[in-house]
């Protein structure tokens, strides 16, 4: 058997609200097939207080939007760009091109978080701010104060 680096193989599956499987370290089968080691970890996203989220638009402040929602709506290529951006930077801002009216941006907000187990932060506009930490700490990029609301 010859080992694969966990970074090649590694990818996540939602499987129910807040558990998701992960799937790394890879090994090669002699049959040429490849065995996965599964295990399940509860997801790091749970409902921000207030405090935490107007802290986390400070950051997003300065932030260019990452993904552009246009008239497709979300596609799975989207859905899996918002995913592997907030793998990277946690926080990232999506721009809903064709999109007008408030209700419509707030459905796509809705779908985002249920598909990228993230959650919204802020809409201002076209603009919608999403979170979702890293459940690695080493990873980690934007570190939560303990904030009592």
């Amino acid at each position: 058997m010859v080992l694969i680096p966990s970074g090649l193989l590694r990818f996540a599956v939602k499987i129910r609200l807040n558990y998701w499987v992960l799937y790394d370290k890879g090994e090669y089968t002699e049959k040429g097939g490849i065995n996965r080691k599964k295990r399940i970890r509860k997801s790091p996203v749970t409902k921000l207080k207030g405090s935490l989220k107007k802290h986390l638009r400070g950051i997003a402040h300065v932030q260019k939007p990452v993904v552009f929602v246009g008239q497709k709506n979300l596609t799975a290529t989207v859905i899996r760009a918002i995913h592997e951006a907030l793998e990277y930077h946690e926080l990232i801002k999506v721009k809903c091109i064709d999109f007008k009216e408030k209700e419509q941006k707030r459905k796509i907000a809705e779908e985002i978080e249920k598909k990228a187990g993230c959650e919204l932060v802020g809409m201002i506009g076209h603009i919608l701010t999403f979170f979702r930490q890293n459940p690695d700490p080493e990873k980690r990029k934007i570190i939560l104060p303990d904030i009592m609301d």
